[in-house]
């Protein structure tokens, strides 16, 4: 009878070993991604605009978004596109292309510029004669990537913003 060389029957033995702690360790992988899978989207609020320029046809702004991402895990973007509608009338729009990252449940700032044109400003100000305040609607679409692929996020929110909330009086 033909024995084998211990260290033949040895490595042998070890296959198995090894093949049971590659699948083992892909399961865990498996899990750990399983867990990412799910995805809620991030709530988008308007915090405060800054005049950045005026021209003959309009100017410019920086509106000042906090965008809180409820997920366990951060979440990477590479733009936000949109419009700001003020009393019902398009006001401007939103075109911000810079990556940024949201933290795991965490709020986040993003300044983003914004276009405007005077027609805009009108309708804010009738707004603002009228009641004293301005209704706002912001929508577009924020482009992230996330463990389940590329994603875009749909932004609607809105409300009324008071004068003294606009100028910064208690």
């Amino acid at each position: 009878m033909h024995r084998r060389p211990n260290s033949v029957i040895r490595s042998t033995r070890r296959v198995p070993a090894i093949l049971l702690a590659a699948v083992s360790a892909a399961a865990l992988v498996g899990c750990a991604t399983f867990k990412y899978t799910g995805f809620e989207r991030p709530h988008v609020q308007l915090e405060s605009v800054s005049v950045t320029g005026l021209g003959l046809s309009g100017g410019s702004l920086r509106l000042e978004l906090d965008v809180y991402n409820p997920n366990e895990y951060a979440v990477r973007g590479s733009a936000f596109t949109g419009r700001l509608k003020l009393e019902d009338t398009q006001f401007g729009e939103i075109l911000f292309e810079r990556g940024f990252e949201l933290a795991p449940q965490a709020h986040t700032t993003l300044e983003v510029p914004m276009q405007f044109t005077w027609e805009g400003v009108g309708a804010a100000a009738r707004g603002l004669l009228a009641r004293g305040s301005v209704s706002y609607e912001l929508g577009g679409a924020l482009f992230v990537d996330t463990p389940g692929g590329d994603k875009r996020v749909e932004i609607d929110t809105g409300g009324v913003v008071a004068v003294r909330d606009m100028i910064g009086l208690e």
